[in-house]
């Protein structure tokens, strides 16, 4: 496969968790250094001006797909320019909707979604625009292709920080991928077997439907890392792979190796609740 999306913004302190508790009360692809931080406000402000500019139009997903409704009272809803939207919900989770893609994916009440351009961007700035971390992570992501990359979603829970990385999840539409997922499991395992990180390796591959019947790849991975101490440790990925309609989504989540079999209760929540809808 010639796509690969490394991690994006992986470092981040347990400062950034009190931090970030402030842009979202009562919650809790590799790190890109910022090599000017005295540029990131300006940076930030240009986002917006750019994702003003940039309306784009949705594109409709078949009748064939399904969706399946949430029961939990949520806020209103307001669509992107780029037909994507996040609405909090009753129980403190949050909804995530890809008007183009067709799908909907609830992160728990400690994962913190954020799109570069959107209001819970700024809001996360302000908030932390005196806390060096999160304005590294924050202007990490600014520049990324949000017709690609839809969502960043972190783990802002405490105790899943390890080597000073937050549990992430990449939320990917490939507009137009008309691969099979036996496809992809090959281009997958090719990549890996041609990539130069070190102790790069495949941990599993296997075939996963949900219970509303989407059939998905599941393929994890992982390869040496070294932390902010220079501490080496196995950084861990897990690709979700699915199709819709219109082309192939696959929701990447990123950790330290150490930690994957404390998240995989919330991964198994998320995965399910992974819904194809008629937009």
């Amino acid at each position: 496969m010639n796509r690969h999306y490394l991690p994006l913004a992986l470092s981040a302190s347990v400062i950034l968790i009190a931090i970030v508790a402030c842009v979202l009360p009562g919650q809790t692809v590799q790190p890109a250094p910022v090599t000017n931080p005295v540029s990131i406000e300006s940076a930030v402000a240009g986002t917006a001006q750019a994702a003003a500019q940039q309306t784009q139009q949705a594109n409709p997903v078949p009748a064939t797909a399904t969706f399946l409704p949430t029961e939990a009272p949520m806020l209103p809803e307001v669509i992107s320019s780029y037909g994507t939207s996040l609405v909090k919900r009753g129980d403190g989770s949050t909804q995530f909707r890809d008007y183009r893609a067709g799908v909907q994916i609830i992160f728990p009440p400690n994962w913190l979604p954020m799109r570069p351009g959107e209001p819970e961007y700024y809001e996360a700035w302000e908030k932390g625009s005196q806390n060096q971390w999160i304005l590294e992570e924050i202007a990490s992501i600014q520049n990324l292709d949000l017709n690609v990359f839809r969502v960043n979603s972190y783990d802002m829970h405490p105790e899943h920080t390890l080597y000073d990385i937050l549990p992430k999840i990449n939320v990917v539409f490939q507009q137009g991928d008309l691969r099979t997922l036996e496809q992809v499991e090959d281009d997958e395992k090719r990549m890996i077997e041609n990539s130069v990180q070190a102790g790069h390796e495949v941990l599993s591959s296997d075939y996963r439907g949900t219970s509303g019947g989407l059939q998905t790849l599941v393929f994890e991975n992982q390869s040496q890392s070294k932390s902010s101490d220079n501490i080496d440790f196995m950084f861990y990925n897990k690709g979700t792979y699915f199709r819709v309609p219109t082309g192939m989504v696959f929701i990447d989540l990123f950790l330290s190796s150490e930690m994957k079999d404390a998240l995989q209760e919330e991964y198994d929540q998320i995965f399910e609740s992974i819904t194809l809808f008629n937009p």
